[in-house]
């Protein structure tokens, strides 16, 4: 390209209709990582067949749930917002 403007054999032309593919956005994988945490840290504090050391039931545990509570509820309010914005 020597100018500023591309010519007509730069820009990619293409005879196939594209079909729409589902994109995962980078804000969405917050709504996957928050759920899995909160399951996790739910299953350290509840768990009751095989219960984990006391040091994971009392602090890993917790520190878990409650991200993983926090980032559902902050994806929740991004999507609820921002959601449109990118469309």
């Amino acid at each position: 390209m020597i100018g500023s403007r591309p010519t007509p054999l730069q820009g990619h032309v293409s005879s196939f209709p594209q079909k729409s593919k589902p994109t995962l956005r980078r804000s969405d994988v917050l709504g996957f990582v928050g759920p899995v945490l909160l399951l996790v840290g739910a299953f350290f504090v509840f768990a009751t067949t095989y219960p984990p050391p006391l040091w994971i039931t009392w602090i890993i545990g917790p520190i878990l749930w409650y991200v993983g509570a926090g980032t559902t509820v902050v994806w929740l309010l991004w999507r609820l917002f921002f959601s449109n914005e990118r469309n």
